[in-house]
């Protein structure tokens, strides 16, 4: 994870070399908007509560449920879509803010340079 970054990460709780809940705090100390779903033959409340309190996405006791799991793999892809337009507007609104407050300056500066003649 560390050389490839992704959006969406589908690990089990029992594996040899860490649990599913140490995967789920190490790739959220590396990419906090991950969405980690954690799978399970083992569920107990216990695990899908340090799931949920570690920043797990989704819980999934197996077999899992196909359309269930699609379910939130659209959501997922729903929301990264929301953010990606909010990033691209907020920068638009950056690049417009600029131009206006530029434009801004220049009118003050014709304005204080303009001599007024009343009469």
């Amino acid at each position: 994870y560390r050389k490839r970054k992704y959006d969406v990460v589908i690990t089990d709780v029992m594996m040899r070399e860490m649990n599913g809940i140490e995967v789920l705090k190490r790739i959220r100390t590396l990419n906090p908007e991950a969405r980690v779903i954690i799978l399970t033959a083992y569920g107990d409340a216990e695990t899908a509560i340090a799931a949920v309190n570690c920043g797990a996405y989704a819980f999934f006791d197996k077999p899992v449920e196909f359309n269930r799991l699609m379910s939130i793999l659209e959501k997922i892809q729903c929301e990264n879509e929301e953010r990606e337009n909010a990033r691209d507007e907020h920068l638009r609104l950056i690049m417009e803010y600029e131009r206006l407050k530029k434009a801004h300056e220049a009118l003050q500066a014709f304005l204080n340079n303009k001599t007024v003649n009343w009469r």
